[in-house]
């Protein structure tokens, strides 16, 4: 968010003044906060307002009893399929006698796939 106002402000320039280290830092850390505030929904786990990280990564080990196996299966399907999309994209590119091209193009794609994927097991399933 800060890097986006940096550009939209048209100070995008001085980025390059901060160091790799502090850009990685900060990067890392903004990607630990999402996934931890994502925890609960990916989890289907129902939390009450949540002032820090680690009281959300408190309350919600007390609540893993109430854990929604439908929710954690799709998370976790999705999760292994992002994590592995080239393997899984070379894997289905030869099963189906396929070019690298193609392999390569799945990969690329896969993301917005298992978007779709999610979408549509969630929709059917009626797990709104």
């Amino acid at each position: 968010m800060f890097l986006m106002l940096f550009v939209v402000v048209g100070l995008g320039g001085m980025l390059r003044y901060v160091s790799q280290p502090v850009l990685s830092g900060f990067t890392a850390g903004l990607a630990l906060l999402v996934t931890i505030n994502q925890l609960p929904l990916l989890l289907g786990v129902q939390l009450e307002q949540t002032s820090s990280s680690p009281e959300l990564i408190w309350v919600l080990t007390r609540k893993i009893g109430e854990l929604n196996m439908a929710n954690f299966a799709i998370a976790l399907m999705a999760v292994v399929l992002l994590t592995n999309r080239v393997r899984v994209a070379n894997g289905v590119a030869r099963l189906f006698g396929c070019k690298s091209v193609v392999a390569r193009w799945t990969a690329q794609v896969s993301p917005l796939m298992v978007i779709a994927g999610g979408a549509v097991v969630v929709s059917v399933g009626d797990m709104n």
